[in-house]
């Protein structure tokens, strides 16, 4: 049985996921030169080419299960089990994103 509680809960974890989702997929790219500033063009190319990566059936919209697929779970982000994502915590999720990133390129 679905709940309202439930269902607004939903809604908030996916308007969040939403909305971290563009800092996720140009902010990872970003953070290791903070000073860039991207041009909305630019934006824009990161923006399409982050969206067809999550299309994974190429119908031009992403499903629950696409998203899901590509996404990092909340509760990896929110360590301390709050239910929200502070700025410490994404800074975190974040700078563990880039060291990961950095030790699979330095993997001869």
């Amino acid at each position: 049985m679905i709940t309202k509680t439930k269902t607004i809960g939903s809604l908030k974890a996916l308007a969040l996921s939403l909305t971290l989702a563009p800092a996720l997929m140009t902010g990872v790219a970003l953070a290791d030169d903070h000073k860039k500033k991207m041009t909305l063009r630019e934006a824009r190319k990161a923006f399409q080419a982050r969206f067809d990566m999550m299309d994974g059936d190429k119908n031009g919209s992403i499903s629950r299960a696409e998203f899901e697929a590509t996404q990092p779970k909340f509760d990896n982000i929110d360590t301390d089990g709050d239910n929200a994502i502070s700025k410490s915590e994404l800074r975190s999720f974040l700078k563990s994103v880039r060291q990961k990133r950095k030790a699979t390129k330095d993997k001869p």
